[in-house]
């Protein structure tokens, strides 16, 4: 049998995989095990047939056992009740300062409650602390990898996910061995003790130097890029230029990973080769050298990852078993699974293996066929197709989104920064050891080449049209696919199959399957009218999308800022259009927005509208007549004109047909009125809210944005109101709103208030809270149980939250 690591390698994670999805307990999974493995031992002994299945089959079950006793052990040890405490432990990992957020890891040894002391040794506890001056945060950056810690903090569970499709930080959590998050209460309950001296200490200190190099030796525009491409320094890369790199498919090259590895293996082992050095003996070297680069970037799961593949493919040069290159690669995805399974789960295991896979088995051959005239250009359009045909159901399954501008994107970027830039880079971060000036002339050139990269890169990420969200596909289209790709690398680089039929058929399915990924919004559809009350924090935002898919933006969430002194600004500042309703809109394919409702010019309304404009096409937007009230809203209404985004302001007539099947009718404000000046002693806009009925499939939906009882008695006097399905209660609760003359004309069913967990103003009221109740009303809160969405179709009416789970169908 050839290839044994190989074929237990894909056992194991079939096994892993399979666990996952059963949860089976260990004692179900060790006694299926024993009474397979005795089967499989019996069939080889008399049989000695099947035997690579039989591996497989053993591995599979082997994946299982090990993964269920580790899931199993993967508990916390902290009682139930102890919600604050004395923690004391020790750093765990580089600790982070953003701004004036603090964030390490704590292993801990013990915690003090009011009661007694507990013993924790192999808790893992995520500490936070909100540092309140500069003085505070100098300090914090000296903190180091081993430091002694003893701190107050208040312990919580991770959130879980609060909107639809969006990442799982809980579960992200979770697989590090991470059950709880501490609170810092203030600097002065922090006390830290002298760092042990070690490995991981030391390293971090000679990368922190290296960092300094980095900066002294080139341009401020070019040297936080480099420093993210050289040594995995991902906070130094700017933002927009990291958004740039996600939205072309490139941000790999931003994290230390294979295509670094790849690059210093290449340049260590090419450089001893060209001074003569044999083969074997370069493989030996480069492979002793490999621990370091690994530990100077930084140590983390890519590069560890990533360095144990190259180490193993160096091994097999060394011992001339280049050829059964296969075997390595499954030796070195068992080796990672045993010591930690959960990576299997990871987007970035799953694109390593998977490309990596693909490149070993199908470059060579296709590089040959390909027509270039240049072997050098054959095998980099060999790379990029297999690379971007395999990463592609990878990059649907856990974003949501492809820029179909990454083929092109990869082909140019990629043999720039790798054969020219990164070379040139880790050139320069050598020869700087020495003295900067030796270090001058390769730094200027690389600093040169991705000065023009990046500004290739702008342009690009400019061009509209080109990325598309791509709804999630059901589970046996990932099989389909999966299968055509086997059926692609091989009639197109295979033996047998490499006939013209084949290499037809295997295009038209490839065709086929994508075709049926950027349609599957509408398939999977049907006729279903969906609402979704985003959970912004303490804002509004709601996503209409009807069965035809136009599609609804009310309001977009957003901040209400706070002045800020330069040292507090985080590198990337929340916005949570960017964090919450883009990747929201992206999870559910949506690619336009026929209409973005703004209630009004408040931030906490406004402030996430901009990114979804970058992102998204818009065909109007509909808002009050007032002029603009704040720099925010002026500043978004350029970005509105700068897209050619038509405004309007809401008539308020009779209901219009917004789809089959939906209506809409406009309720408040009177834009004559505003626009005349009267009522001139309204002093806010939040009275002016844009207000509106959706009818959808006979469900009716009130919006009511932030309008206040004397909008609500201005609505009442006009306008003769049916009893309401789905009420979104005005103000977030606030006790200025949802008067009981309010609630008892429009006779609500469902109430969905949005608001923000523990926010400042005690939204929402138990004036309103009670007033709901008494009316007879079953309340979702965002706060309390996430995104509330609703689903209308022909067999009724359906509410349900995403963190609690609760659900109603037709109010039952």
């Amino acid at each position: 049998m050839t290839r044994p690591f190989f074929v237990i390698a894909v056992g194991w994670i079939l096994g892993i995989a399979m666990e996952q999805w059963l949860s089976l307990s260990i004692r179900w999974v060790a006694w299926v095990a024993i009474l397979v493995w005795l089967a499989c031992g019996w069939i080889v002994f008399y049989q000695r047939r099947f035997l690579a299945l039989l591996l497989a089959v053993s591995a599979c079950l082997a994946g299982m056992l090990h993964f269920a006793w580790v899931d199993e052990s993967n508990s916390t040890m902290l009682e139930k009740g102890v919600t604050e405490g004395r923690i004391i432990g020790k750093v765990d990992s580089q600790p982070k300062v953003d701004g004036d957020l603090l964030q390490m890891e704590l292993a801990v040894n013990q915690i003090q409650t009011k009661e007694k002391w507990i013993d924790l040794k192999g808790e893992r506890i995520l500490l936070r602390l909100w540092l309140r001056t500069f003085t505070e945060k100098r300090k914090a950056l000296q903190i180091e990898r081993g430091t002694g810690v003893s701190v107050i903090a208040t312990l919580k569970r991770p959130d879980p996910v609060r909107n639809p499709g969006a990442f799982n930080y809980q579960e992200f959590l979770y697989r590090k061995g991470i059950h709880w998050v501490g609170e810092i209460k203030g600097w002065q309950s922090l006390r830290l003790e002298d760092p042990h001296s070690g490995m991981f200490r030391y390293v971090d200190q000679v990368r922190t130097s290296l960092v300094k190099q980095i900066e002294e030796v080139y341009p401020p525009k070019t040297a936080g890029l480099m420093s993210g491409m050289l040594l995995g320094v991902r906070e130094a890369v700017p933002a927009q230029v990291e958004d740039d790199f996600t939205r072309l498919g490139l941000v790999h090259l931003l994290a230390v990973s294979g295509f670094n590895v790849a690059i210093f293996v290449g340049c260590v082992y090419g450089g001893l080769s060209l001074i003569g050095v044999t083969r074997e003996k370069a493989a030996l070297i480069t492979l002793c050298s490999l621990p370091i680069f690994v530990l100077l970037t930084g140590g983390e799961t890519s590069v560890v990852r990533a360095g144990l593949m190259a180490g193993l493919g160096l091994v097999a040069l060394w011992w001339r078993r280049w050829p059964d290159r296969l075997s390595f690669l499954g030796l070195a995805a068992l080796l990672l699974l045993w010591w930690d399974p959960y990576v299997l789960f990871s987007v970035g295991f799953q694109l390593s293996f998977g490309v990596t896979f693909a490149l070993l088995v199908a470059t060579a051959p296709l590089s040959e066929i390909l027509p270039f005239r240049w072997s050098l250009l054959n095998q980099t359009v060999a790379v990029t197709i297999i690379a971007q045909l395999v990463s592609f159901p990878f990059i649907l399954f856990h974003f949501h989104v492809f820029s179909y501008l990454s083929w092109w994107a990869n082909l140019i970027v990629v043999p720039i920064l790798g054969s020219v830039v990164t070379p040139l880079g880790y050139g320069a971060l050598f020869f700087s050891l020495f003295h900067e000036t030796i270090a001058f002339v390769p730094a200027w050139l690389s600093s040169k080449v991705v000065s023009g990269t990046l500004t290739f890169i702008e342009w690009l990420a400019t061009w509209e049209g080109f990325e598309k969200s791509l709804a999630p596909p059901p589970w046996w289209w990932y099989a389909f696919y999966g299968a055509v790709i086997s059926y692609i690398l091989w009639s197109w680089t295979g033996g047998l199959l490499r006939i013209r039929g084949h290499r037809i058929m295997a295009l038209v399915l490839l065709v086929g399957s994508i075709l049926f990924v950027d349609r599957s919004f509408h398939i999977i559809r049907g006729e279903e009218i969906t609402v979704t009350f985003l959970d912004v924090g303490q804002g509004d935002c709601a996503v209409i999308e009807t069965s035809e898919g136009k599609v609804i933006l009310v309001d977009g969430g957003g901040n209400l800022g706070f002045p800020e002194e330069e040292w507090q600004r985080q590198r990337r500042e929340y916005d949570v259009g960017r964090s919450v309703v883009v990747p929201y809109l992206h999870y559910r394919g949506i690619r336009q927005i026929d209409w973005i409702i703004m209630t009004h010019g408040d931030a906490d309304h406004i402030g996430g509208l901009s990114a979804v404009v970058d992102r998204f096409p818009v065909g109007g937007v509909i808002r009050n007549a007032h002029p603009p009230g704040s720099r925010m809203e002026v500043a978004l209404m350029k970005q509105f004109a700068k897209k050619k985004i038509p405004l309007h302001v809401p008539s308020l007539d009779g209901p219009r047909s917004l789809a089959p099947g939906v209506t809409w009718q406009f309720l408040h404000p009177d834009s004559t009125r505003i626009q005349s000046g009267d009522e001139k002693e309204t002093t806010s806009t939040n009275d002016d809210s844009v207000v509106f009925l959706l009818d959808a499939g006979g469900s009716k939906i009130l919006f009511t944005g932030d309008v206040e009882a004397r909008g609500e008695e201005a609505i009442r006097k006009r306008w003769d109101l049916p009893p309401i399905d789905v009420l979104k209660v005005a103000h977030h609760g606030s006790k200025t709103s949802t008067g009981t003359n309010w609630l008892q004309e429009i006779e609500p069913k469902e109430a969905v208030i949005s608001v923000g967990e523990g926010n400042r103003y005690g939204h929402p009221s138990r004036e309103v809270i009670k007033g709901l109740q008494m009316s007879g009303s079953n309340i979702w809160r965002t706060d309390q149980q996430g995104a509330i969405v609703l689903r209308i179709s022909p067999k009724g009416q359906r509410i349900e939250s995403t963190m609690s789970k609760d659900l109603l169908i037709d109010g039952q």
